[in-house]
């Protein structure tokens, strides 16, 4: 068994490799590339940022494309063991389907683990790096500042609910038409209007507003230049986390949802793009029964094989934007909108194995 093991991996890896580089030329061009040389007529871009931009773009499509590669890889090596009749004479001997694919699936784990680390540990990283060059390239500022119109926000205490927060406008450390209403045991004690606030240090400095005190006697309402109050640090965040959740991993992203929930925001998009961190990867051992079922049929060539991946890709990830959708709107809870195109194709999968395993 051993024997065949060492056999098989060694069949599969050229096409692996040779998916892995092809598939990787066509993400990193048609997703990095062609973008930059449109942007590059109005930024005036040089050669040098580009290139450095696509390397740093690189791992995020390497995350995507090993997936993808094992589907293609598996594709072409069970097509040339097929015709070759090699499968024919494994069955022959009494090797059921299973037993010859279990090689191929235990690689497709080592590529699972594989795509896991690279987007965790060097993907973020590195694609916010690329984001921040790009950003300086446009804006001469490496500093990118974050954009908010109509922010609504919420504190919340042991108690209950401590503070409704609403501006017009939020960017980095300020806030423009500024509404706070403040509360005491679930009873609205404060009202503050201001023009402008500001964060310094621990504390929001507000400007050209005033304050509405509300009490069982008679309200009073204070006009003022600059008024000071503290404020929690999970707004601070909220207005200073700039990434996407692709430029995060999956703890920086777990703790940018914790704020959010604790600011009253809706975090279903951001929970389901956290369980897709983890079912992506989990794709390769299903592209592997994918490959495997596909193979055993005769191909053309790698030509045909590219055509054959690129199908069921594009299936995978029809089945993968309508989970998206559906638990981004709250139809699904976020996991099951994340894991469903898994579990949809690991099922159909081993349906193809068990049908060619009887066939």
């Amino acid at each position: 068994m051993q024997v065949l093991t060492r056999y098989l991996i060694r069949t599969l890896l050229p096409p692996f490799g040779f998916a892995l580089f092809a598939l990787s030329c066509l993400m990193s061009t048609g997703f990095v590339l062609f973008g930059l040389i449109e942007e590059s007529a109005r930024f005036e871009y040089s050669l040098g940022l580009m290139l450095q931009i696509v390397w740093l773009r690189l791992p995020e499509m390497l995350g995507y494309t090993l997936p993808m590669a094992m589907l293609m890889g598996t594709l072409l090596a069970v097509s040339r063991l097929s015709d070759d009749h090699e499968v024919l004479a494994l069955r022959s001997s009494g090797m059921s389907l299973w037993q010859m694919l279990w090689p191929l699936l235990a690689f497709s784990l080592l590529i699972t683990g594989l795509a896991l680390g690279l987007k965790e540990w060097v993907a973020a990283p590195a694609t916010w790096q690329a984001r921040q060059l790009l950003h300086a390239a446009q804006h001469d500022d490496i500093k990118l500042a974050r954009h908010q119109r109509h922010l609504l926000m919420k504190e919340m205490g042991p108690e209950g609910l401590r503070s409704l927060i609403y501006a017009a406008n939020a960017s980095g450390q300020n806030l423009e038409q500024v509404v706070i209403q403040r509360f005491e045991q679930q009873t609205l004690q404060t009202v503050i209007q201001a023009r402008q606030a500001h964060f310094e240090g621990q504390t929001w400095r507000f400007y050209d507003g005033h304050m509405l005190q509300l009490n069982h006697n008679a309200p009073a309402s204070v006009h003022f230049k600059t008024y000071i109050l503290p404020l929690p640090d999970t707004i601070t965040t909220l207005l200073n986390e700039a990434r996407g959740p692709e430029e995060m991993n999956q703890q920086e992203l777990a703790a940018f949802i914790k704020t959010l929930d604790a600011s009253g925001q809706d975090t279903r998009a951001l929970k389901l793009r956290w369980h897709q961190k983890w079912a992506l990867p989990m794709t390769a051992p299903v592209f592997c029964l994918w490959g495997a079922g596909m193979g055993l049929r005769s191909l053309r060539g790698a030509g045909q094989g590219l055509g054959i991946t690129l199908l069921l890709i594009l299936i995978y990830y029809l089945l993968m934007s309508i989970g998206t959708a559906l638990g981004d709107r709250g139809e699904l809870p976020p996991w099951l909108g994340a894991w469903s195109p898994v579990l949809i194709s690991s099922m159909l999968g081993l349906g193809l194995i068990s049908w060619r395993n009887q066939h």
